[in-house]
């Protein structure tokens, strides 16, 4: 029995379009500093990271979290819940 992993976290990041972020997020990503050039699947890896962190704050919760309120727990859940509903084959909720 073969079992596969699934990436829904990677899947959902992807899907999200480049033009959905603010502007400058995705600018130049192939440099860590002055001298150190990070690779492609480095590039992609943060690339994904900053994608997953504005559907977090902007698209489930619209800012920064709230302590006073029950923004940052239903931000949560409505995180998990989209990655939830990403299957294997890529079907993204985000359409």
């Amino acid at each position: 029995m073969t079992t596969m992993t699934r990436i829904h976290m990677q899947y959902m990041a992807e899907d999200i379009p480049d033009s959905r972020l603010p502007q400058g997020w995705m600018d130049d990503l192939s440099h860590f500093s002055p001298t150190k050039r990070l690779f492609d699947y480095q590039q992609r890896a943060l690339q994904n990271a900053l994608k997953a962190l504005w559907k977090y704050y902007e698209d489930f919760g619209n800012g920064p979290p709230h302590p006073a309120d029950d923004a940052n727990r239903q931000r949560k859940m409505r995180f998990w819940q989209c990655m939830a509903t990403t299957d294997f084959q890529r079907t993204s909720p985000l359409s």
